[in-house]
């Protein structure tokens, strides 16, 4: 039975490293049950010595649900060892079941805040069978209009097409374990996709079990988007607003146009196609020797750019005036990616790179 539960120490290993803790560290407890050869039951939770509301309602709903698990497993699994056919094969095995049954959840702490906790539970169940049947969940508690609240997807992301902006995201990253597998075929993203997350100070992490994207040997699938990833999603009325600030706003500079044909035009000289973009929906920029200005509305990852007042100076030859101000027309989205601002068009017009302006 160990070696089937070794994976369980290198996956938690590996998350507790990444763990990040800003405020003073949490107390861990357990409840734990055990009948020598039988079962043995383990359930983690946290505690806080002087927790702030939002870290009293974290731990308070951690122990709950930890408690809860706990007790389903025991009174289960004294049921089940006590039926006919199990009593059967313990008589013949020396009074004790083929394999000891277990449960083990353990609660990784991704970020504590005073404001914002965010918590991964994961572990192993085994009842007999094969091997043991991984489970996990998240919890993440943070304040809604100065309350501390369990905070659902929506309450930290744009809810607008949320499905698909998050897919556009994650699925070419599950795509890269897919194919070594040899699987070419893109999964849809399930329920767990608006369930099964939580937040660090690098980002947001979603985990899919075993089953939910693929076959049982593609395993646990956990997927990362980083804050540049995600700035444009992120409410900026919800708790995730100081990592996930709309990254779109600010000065940036034209360096490059990437075809959809895979060509790419550099531009010798950044500072002179520019576009600024305020708090207050407004856009302002150069275009060559001419000034724009206008609005903008970005949604989700959706970007629109309206009607520019541009100066009239006659641009020289060589110039990107015309091509520059065309390409505005036509902006459909954005992304960051390596700090870089991606402006995509429409109808795989191309993509307009710019970097921040200094």
């Amino acid at each position: 039975m160990q070696p089937l539960i070794q994976f369980k120490h290198l996956f938690m290993a590996s998350l507790v490293a990444a763990a990040t803790f800003a405020q003073a560290d949490p107390i861990f407890r357990a409840f734990t049950a055990s009948e020598r050869g039988i079962f043995h039951a383990k359930s983690t939770y946290i505690d806080f010595p002087s927790p702030t509301p939002v870290q009293r309602l974290a731990a308070q709903t951690n122990r709950q649900n930890a408690h809860k698990q706990f007790q389903q497993f025991v009174t289960s699994t004294k049921r089940s060892l006590n039926d006919f056919a199990a009593l059967q094969i313990r008589k013949e095995n020396g009074g004790i079941p083929l394999a000891p049954y277990e449960f083990d959840s353990q609660t990784v702490v991704s970020l504590n805040r005073n404001e914002l906790v965010s918590l991964f539970i994961t572990g192993h169940e085994y009842t007999g069978g094969a091997h043991p049947l991984p489970f996990c969940s998240t919890l993440n508690v943070g304040l809604i209009q100065g309350e501390p609240r369990l905070l659902t997807l929506t309450d930290v992301l744009q809810p607008e097409d949320l499905k698909g902006d998050l897919s556009r995201i994650l699925i070419p990253k599950i795509m890269e374990k897919k194919h070594r597998y040899g699987e070419n075929q893109e999964p849809e993203l399930g329920s767990e996709l608006m369930t099964h997350w939580f937040v660090s100070n690098a980002g947001m992490t979603w985990v899919f079990e075993a089953y939910s994207l693929g076959a049982y040997a593609e395993g646990r699938y956990i997927v990362k988007a980083s804050w540049e990833e995600l700035g444009p999603l992120v409410r900026s009325d919800g708790p995730l607003a100081p990592w996930g600030a709309n990254s779109l706003k600010g000065s940036w500079e034209w360096v490059r146009f990437e075809g959809s044909d895979d060509t790419t035009l550099k531009i010798d000289h950044p500072e002179k196609y520019t576009l600024t973009f305020g708090n207050d929906d407004s856009v302002s920029g150069r275009v060559d020797v001419n000034r724009i200005r206008g609005t903008y509305t970005a949604n989700g990852v959706s970007l629109t750019l309206g009607q520019m007042a541009v100066t009239l100076a006659m641009p020289p030859p060589g110039s990107h005036h015309d091509a520059f101000l065309k390409h505005l027309r036509q902006i459909r989205s954005y992304g960051i990616k390596d700090g870089l601002l991606h402006l995509n068009l429409y109808a795989d017009g191309g993509t307009l790179v710019f970097r921040k302006a200094p």
